[in-house]
């Protein structure tokens, strides 16, 4: 059973009893009716919303009370990556077009584009009237300082490496963006899926206090630590949105506050943080609704360092992946409901090979001859994440005591904050890293040359020229039959070289009050919340 074959969207608008059948309906349907309903999703960009399954049009006003699970590390638009912990910022900015279900771009601050030069040229053109929530209209020279500065590494962008890609820009009138590549650039719309388009007018007088953009909201204040209040943008492009006043988010501190709050009708919705048990048992409350996102492209993965022994050996790291126990932490972590996944792309992506992703299957056996075959100068390994999730030490605890019984000294070591990032990007870690994967959506391409599988800089430090040479290859092909052969490829070299695992889904989920209307998710797996309303 796939993430997309799971659930589609559930039951907003419905009472809970409702919900309960919707869910088991789901689990229950067919690969071929779960995938017909998963592409009756609503575009990106539609017109003002007709009325939802409760037969009542949206109606206008309200304020969204959202329980965050700590704070925001900046206000910068522009280093806002796929997280649903930005759920709540990303509703300021938007960008040139969005991607819907089935992975096409549909216009947003764009109208329409074209394609030249081998797809090596893309001209924008954009939507006439959008205007920053400053009142100012939104021209060419906008766009092009915002793609330019995601170039800028000092911004810490999840977008500047793919961004790289891009070698100029060009602006020959006020609504005319054109954008030249280095090479064929397949995945562009992945890349500019994220791209916000900031005003540079209120960066420069105001700095990162005050961000600004074209969204369906404004900001209103921070107070950090403790809310973030953004409020209705009264000239949005799109006609009838957003309906809400305002989007009121209370910063908690853990998981547990914000759970209490909610059934305690203090909160009316709370996204990322929430423990997947409370989901669990919340998804039966007729006082909730449930919604699983799924076109997710999170994951849970191990890395492995490649900078140190004993994860520098390939055959080390194919013990460790026969050692990993995928079925017993998806059965655990997400309860059956996501399958163990071995490979990483969705069930949709031209790269999935369903016979592949059944590799490494769990096998103690195996594992112990791979290591001894590998005869490391050390067995002494430890298995290091962001402390917080629990879900990250549950899984720790399965895999450390599996590969305890095949000889290896593992130790857990969970770090906070900024220290972890420091420790684990410089790849001090000895051995193995839990990681969280968000990109299994995008196109081969981007996925590619992700954060776990770049050629050049990856999480795991590794580096081999004949993949370089691969990468490259992948990400400038346009011929679909020579696509399909280096996607066999790729996957043949992942399994082979082992430096990242996959381990399951993580997709993005929302538990909500029963009158909360129009929650979907979109592909950069946030939660639309221009289109919300209360009832």
């Amino acid at each position: 059973m796939t993430r997309r074959e799971l659930m589609t969207r559930l039951g907003v608008g419905l009472t809970g009893a409702t919900l309960a059948g919707v869910v088991a309906a789901h689990i229950s349907a067919s690969p071929v009716v779960r995938q017909a309903l998963a592409a009756q999703q609503s575009p990106e960009v539609g017109p003002t919303p007709t009325p939802d399954a409760t037969g009542f049009a949206p109606r206008d006003g309200g304020t969204l009370r959202f329980g965050n699970i700590g704070g925001f590390l900046t206000l910068e638009g522009q280093t806002v990556g796929p997280e649903g912990s930005n759920d709540q910022l990303r509703v300021i900015w938007e960008q040139l077009i969005s991607l819907d279900a089935n992975h096409q771009a549909q216009p947003m601050l764009a109208e329409s584009w074209q394609f030249a030069n081998n797809n090596q040229q893309i001209t924008f053109n954009l939507r006439h009237g959008v205007q920053f929530h400053s009142g100012r209209e939104l021209t060419s020279d906008d766009v092009k300082f915002s793609l330019l500065r995601l170039q800028d590494p000092k911004i810490g962008s999840v977008v500047t490496p793919p961004m790289m890609t891009m070698t100029g820009v060009d602006t020959p009138d006020r609504y005319t963006v054109v954008v030249n590549a280095s090479r064929p650039w397949i995945e562009v719309f992945d890349v500019l899926n994220r791209a916000a388009i900031i005003d540079p007018v209120t960066l420069q007088s105001d700095g990162l206090a005050k961000p600004t953009g074209t969204g369906a909201f404004m900001f209103a204040e921070y107070a950090q630590g403790d809310h973030l209040r953004l409020v209705k943008n009264p000239n949005y492009w799109q006609p009838g949105l957003p309906h809400l006043d305002e989007v009121l988010v209370s910063i908690y501190a853990n998981a547990q506050a914000a759970d209490v709050a909610l059934e305690a009708g203090a909160l009316d919705l709370v996204s990322v943080g929430m423990p997947l048990t409370d989901l669990i048992r919340l998804q039966a409350d007729p006082m909730y609704q449930v919604l699983i996102n799924q076109a997710s492209g999170a994951t849970w993965a191990v890395c492995y360092n490649c900078t140190r022994p004993p994860t520098d050996n390939k055959m080390v790291r194919q013990a460790l992946g026969y050692a990993l126990d995928r079925k017993r932490i998806a059965d655990t972590v997400w309860h059956g409901l996501e399958p163990p996944i071995v490979l990483p792309w969705n069930s949709t992506s031209p790269a999935y090979d369903a016979s592949k992703n059944s590799a490494y299957a769990f096998d103690l056996d195996t594992a112990r001859a791979l290591l001894a075959q590998a005869a490391p100068t050390t067995t002494t390994l430890e298995i290091t994440w962001a402390a917080g999730p629990p879900e990250f030490e549950t899984m720790a605890q399965i895999y450390q005591s599996d590969l305890q019984q095949i000889g290896l000294d593992v130790t857990l070591k969970p770090i906070e904050g900024p220290a972890y990032v420091q420790y684990a990007n410089s790849l001090q870690y000895q051995g193995i890293r839990l990681a969280t994967y968000g990109q299994a959506n995008l196109s081969p391409a981007s996925s590619a040359i992700s954060p776990l599988y770049a050629p050049q800089s990856n999480f795991s430090g590794f580096q081999d020229d004949a993949y370089t040479q691969l990468i490259n290859e992948l990400t400038s092909e346009t011929d679909p039959a020579r696509q399909q052969q280096l996607y066999a490829q790729v996957n043949d070299y992942y399994l082979d070289q082992s430096w990242v695992q996959q381990i399951v889904p993580n997709p993005e989920h929302v538990v909500a009050q029963a009158n909360v209307h129009g929650l979907r998710y979109d592909m950069r797996s946030g939660l639309v919340l221009g289109e919300v309303w209360l009832s």
